[in-house]
């Protein structure tokens, strides 16, 4: 999979498949709009960060918003983009009821690029079948 930068702001890339059609879903607050790539990036981005600040593994913060907010936090993900990370990640915990844990986070690599690597493997990784929720789900939480 081949990655193209749409601008020099760090949460601006798209990854252009090959020989693959990728699932879209429709935003559910405004169907006319696509959640893209992007907005894929954003909420692996999110789940790692809160995460690493909760101290629990991302399966366990996948499994504690659900599929349902998932479908929502990805249709506000253009929205919340724009708000400072570690309020967002706050409010996660609290909307979402994320207990703290004493899981250790490798912390070689930061958020950002393991939310890149995230992404981009759910893309490799996509069903055919799948939308970009059910392709987070089985990669958390195989």
């Amino acid at each position: 999979m081949k990655m193209q930068l749409v601008s020099e702001h760090w949460l601006h890339f798209q990854y252009v498949p090959k020989n693959k059609e990728v699932s879209l879903l429709k935003n559910i607050y405004f169907p006319e709009e696509d959640i893209v790539e992007d907005d894929l990036f954003y909420i692996c981005f999110m789940l790692e960060k809160v995460a690493r600040f909760v101290k629990k593994p991302t399966s366990y913060i996948v499994k504690q918003i659900g599929e349902k907010n998932l479908y929502h936090l990805l249709s506000c993900a253009q929205a919340l983009h724009c708000d400072n990370p570690e309020k967002v990640a706050r409010e996660w915990v609290n909307d979402y009821a994320i207990q703290e844990g004493n899981f250790i986070c490798d912390e070689k690599y930061d958020a950002i690029d393991t939310g890149k690597r995230d992404s981009k493997n759910i893309l490799e990784q996509l069903k055919n079948d799948e939308d970009y929720v059910q392709g987070i789900l089985r990669y958390f939480c195989k």
